[in-house]
């Protein structure tokens, strides 16, 4: 009897090896290129998951040979599924369907066959490992100098305008304080300043390239699945032919440096796994995050999830489903207190005639920092929108009311890094230098994302919500005030420029109110901006306007 055992004890662990390395050899190959390896408790409990799941199925397998075709060509189609993009569910049916039959030809040996190729890929993984270098530099930054004062330019991702805030969701004193907050720090700030596309994709291509018409050409993609680059970056071009020194930091999502530029541009890893250890999550948190952005690249997982909470939406009076909630994306967020404190560095350093850039996640979803930017308990995190929301919303009333009560702190959070570099800069360089903060688009936290075929149903809130951003500037020829006039950051930025940063004048003959609505085929639909729905206005707070000698985009002297 205990030989029989252990015959059956056998032949279930030969069936376990295929099933295993098939699911184990992307799993190590993710983690690998996040720079999270299995040296993490969270990656070896989800790696001994796997090995368990794949046990259970080689119990079946060991004993009836038809179900260990089926698995194996199941997993090997997930294999599939999961490395490729978007494959669609009718190619892996086909495909479903063919390793079957041939593994059905081979079933004697499938079990072999299939081992030893996933053994040779797990091999190849561990003696080559991809992974992402968390930095990228381009040819290197000029000398700057030449008399050119410093300028300082922070793109706080998805930051909503003064004059966008909802006045019933905003607490009280909050739109006061975040105007107090730029113009006692002698900015201009135009609260209803407001971007014309609200994605980063259309809307960085289009001011930095200082453009007030469509992105087209301007963007590519970029190194990886789901990154961008810019192919031109005018904005930078013109710092360059005036040899400043160009030091850019950005996450790895949009690349701001185009190849023959002459700048040095950091990249941050802000979609690795990696983040999760600057983060105190408990363990089961971060197997959460693990399993669920693993998971999340396979289209079949992704297709189930969403037809799962539809069906749970549609049953919800009949039969009370469970939400599923129990996997969590990635904290792109935490990658911003890195780049603060890289940039802060660098600005500690910075002579006259350099340029310094920063593109935060911050006061982006996940909403993970509160307003003293600790981060909050695993638990309170939330996306910008509600997964569990009626088709054809983003929130609801009491959905969109809970995330801008997180978005506020992350907001205020935010402040404070900006107080941190404003500090940062030099004592002899800080009189003259020049300070931009301004946002690419609104906190898109609305009750219906924006788009052609949405238009009927949005409300002004909506478009307050998505367009309204921040833009305010410090510049010794600029006097400090609330500006409550509307202005195209594209347009705001190009006046700037074109004025060698001494007036925002040109910005409204060049804002014609004009925001585009996305297109599901063919180009954005342009739509009028309706006024936003809260108006604050702040006392001037007069700035020196002597004692510099300009960037050199325009001769002349300082009034």
């Amino acid at each position: 009897m205990l030989r029989i055992h252990r015959k059956g004890v056998t032949r279930v662990l030969r069936a376990w090896v295929a099933p295993f390395l098939i699911l184990f050899a992307p799993f190590l190959s993710y983690v690998q290129y996040h720079r999270h390896g299995l040296q993490h408790p969270d990656v070896a409990v989800f790696a001994l998951l796997l090995a368990v799941v794949a046990l259970v199925l080689a119990a079946g397998a060991a004993r009836w040979p038809l179900f260990n075709v089926v698995i194996l060509a199941g997993l090997l189609t997930f294999l599939v599924d999961i490395q490729a993009k978007e494959p669609g569910l009718k190619r892996l049916g086909l495909l479903f369907l063919a390793l079957a039959l041939v593994l059905w030809l081979l079933r004697r040996h499938a079990s072999y066959v299939v081992s030893a190729a996933m053994l040779t890929v797990v091999a190849s993984l561990v003696l080559f490992p991809e992974r992402f270098d968390g930095t990228r530099r381009g040819p290197g930054p000029l000398s700057g100098g030449g008399g050119h004062p410093l300028v300082v330019h922070v793109l706080m991702d998805e930051m909503i305008g003064v004059g966008g805030l909802p006045a019933d969701l905003a607490p009280p004193g909050f739109r006061e304080r975040m105007q107090s907050f730029f113009v006692e720090r002698g900015f201009r700030l135009f609260g209803h300043a407001y971007s014309q596309h609200v994605d980063t994709y259309y809307s960085v291509p289009q001011f930095l390239n200082l453009s007030n018409s469509e992105p087209e050409g301007l963007v590519a993609p970029g190194p990886s699945d789901g990154t961008f680059r810019l192919t031109r970056n005018e904005y930078f071009e013109r710092f360059a032919r005036l040899g400043y020194a160009i030091k850019v930091h950005e996450p790895d999502y949009l690349y701001l440096c185009p190849e023959d530029l002459p700048a040095s541009c950091r990249t941050y890893a802000s979609r690795s796994l990696n983040l999760l250890d600057s983060l105190d999550m408990p363990l089961t948190a971060k197997l959460s995050v693990v399993a669920g952005t693993f998971l999340g690249q396979s289209e079949t997982y992704t297709r189930f999830k969403t037809r799962y909470r539809k069906t749970r939406r549609r049953l919800a009076g009949v039969l009370p489903l469970p939400a599923w909630s129990w996997d969590r994306g990635l904290p792109t967020t935490a990658s911003s207190l890195e780049m603060f404190e890289a940039a802060s560095e660098d600005l500690a350093k910075a002579r006259a005639g350099t340029l310094v850039f920063v593109h935060v996640l911050l006061p982006h979803f996940p909403y993970v920092y509160d307003g003293n930017c600790t981060p909050r308990p695993v638990g309170e995190w939330l996306e910008r929108w509600d997964s569990e929301a009626s088709p054809g919303t983003a929130n609801t009333p009491q959905g969109r009311a809970a995330r801008y009560a997180a978005y506020l702190q992350q907001m205020a959070c935010g402040e404070r890094q900006i107080d941190r570099l404003l500090d940062s800069i030099p004592a002899a360089l800080r009189r003259d230098a020049i300070v931009i903060v301004q946002g690419d688009h609104g906190s898109r936290i609305a009750l219906v994302d924006p788009s052609a075929r949405s238009r009927e149903a949005m409300v002004p809130s909506d478009f307050a919500d998505s367009y309204s951003t921040t833009f305010a500037v410090r510049s010794p020829w600029i006097a400090a005030d609330y500006d409550a006039e509307p202005a195209s950051i594209a347009c705001l930025l190009r006046s700037l420029v074109d004025s060698d940063f001494r007036s925002t004048a040109a910005a409204a003959a060049c804002s014609s109110r004009t925001v585009y609505l996305q297109a599901e085929e063919g180009p954005p639909e342009a739509h009028r901006l309706p006024d936003f729905t809260t108006v604050t206005r702040g006392a001037a707070a007069p700035v020196p306007t002597t004692g510099t000698t300009g960037t050199g985009f325009q001769k002349g002297e300082a009034p």
